[in-house]
This record gives C-alpha cells, structure tokens and sequence, in this order.
C-alpha cells in the first residue's frame, strides 16, 4: 500500500495536471473539440459494455453531431489533429493511472500501466509521422 503523503502528492500532481489540460482546452477550439469526442467515445465503450441501446444510441448521434460540427470547423483529422489526440490520451491515462494508484488495486493499476504505455507509443509514432511530413 502507498504511503499516505505519496498518495497525496500523486492526487495533487493529477489535479494540476487536469487544470492545466482544462485551461488549455478552454482557449483551443480544437483541443476542446478533440477532448468532447475522446470523452464521448469513451462514454460509447462504457454504456456498450453495460447494454444500456437506448442511451448507447443517443451518445452515438451526440458524437455524430459533434465530428460533424468538428469537421465544419476544419478540425477534422489533421496530422496535427493526430497528435493532440494522442498528447489528451496520453494526459486521460495519467490521471487514470493515479486514480488506481488512489485505489491501490493492483490490477488496475497494472492494467493503467499497460493503457498509459501504450498510449505514449503510439504519441511517439504520431510524433515521428507528422515530423517526417
């Protein structure tokens, strides 16, 4: 079990860095744009996972919405695009690796691992293909 003052410090560190995302967010339209669309997708995986077709349809034509009014605005899947998708992933999986540290559920927090490593990768192969561009 993590000490309390460890735990303390990775809940503060979480929280700046949610801040941080959130300002950023907030004055970027197109962060704000990509940031809806990752929560909404991931809202689809969780109410998928739980059956509920009614409100899993609903979430769907939100998101449908939303690329739509994304792709209106010229945010649409650019290689820039990519990498702010990939730098919130990056971001999303942090505070979901502090949260189960929070926990101290040794599953969660090795699968935390695994979704946070794997997401670097994949900002790393995102990064290298819009430098090569």
């Amino acid at each position: 079990m993590l000490k309390r003052s460890t735990l303390i410090f990775l809940l503060s560190g979480a929280a700046l860095l949610t801040n941080a995302v959130i300002t950023a967010q907030a004055s970027d339209p197109l962060k704000n744009c990509i940031s809806k669309r990752q929560e909404l997708r991931d809202k689809t995986e969780e109410v998928g996972k739980l059956g509920d077709a009614t409100r899993l349809a609903n979430i769907q034509q939100e998101l449908g919405k939303l690329e739509a009014q994304c792709a209106k605005l010229g945010l649409h899947s650019t290689q820039g695009t990519e990498v702010s998708e990939a730098q919130l992933k990056v971001s999303a999986r942090k505070k979901n690796l502090v949260a189960a540290l929070g926990a101290g559920d040794a599953n969660s927090i090795a699968e935390s691992q695994k979704l946070l490593s794997k997401a670097r990768k994949t900002l790393e192969q995102v990064e290298s293909q819009s430098t090569r561009s």
